[in-house]
């Protein structure tokens, strides 16, 4: 497993044997036949769909995106450039052994920034749900009432 392959660069490679546009299905199966699920490492049950999600959100949010989605129903995707895209799939394959150092410093560096992550996130939002959770049930109670309009407060 690789660690900066992602279903889109895996689609990227397939897409370079590709002769035609391809739907994420076919997309898929031509990636399995090259060997490229390996590469990638996934234990989902359907990886075939995550695959269409990031195609679809990729090309549609990314203006930069190495994918163009072609008009028409199923979604079929091809490559904007050939050329870069061959490019930094090489990149990508050349620097797949090197630097193992490197690695444990970026897993050092995850960590930390999660952690910074956490502790923004307790700063931003100082309650917790279980301090605002009386005050939500009784809003909630509050608001829905029911059908005898009996009781709405404690």
């Amino acid at each position: 497993m690789t660690r900066n392959y992602t279903f889109l660069k895996l689609a990227e490679e397939a897409m370079l044997n590709a002769p035609k546009p391809l739907t994420p299905n076919e997309l898929w199966e031509l990636a399995v036949q090259l060997g490229l699920d390996k590469k990638l490492g996934s234990q989902g049950l359907t990886p075939w769909d995550t695959l269409n999600a990031r195609l679809i959100v990729d090309s549609r949010d990314n203006s930069q995106s190495a994918f163009v989605r072609q008009p028409g129903r199923p979604a079929k995707f091809s490559l904007r450039d050939i050329e870069s895209s061959r490019l930094s799939i090489e990149a990508l394959n050349s620097g797949v052994d090197k630097n193992d150092a490197s690695d444990q410093d970026e897993n050092e560096s995850l960590t930390l920034s999660a952690e910074v992550a956490s502790l923004e996130r307790i700063a931003k939002y100082p309650y917790r749900e279980r301090e605002l959770h009386p005050f939500v049930s009784w809003f909630a109670k509050i608001r829905t009432g029911c059908c005898s309009h009996k009781n709405h407060f404690p």
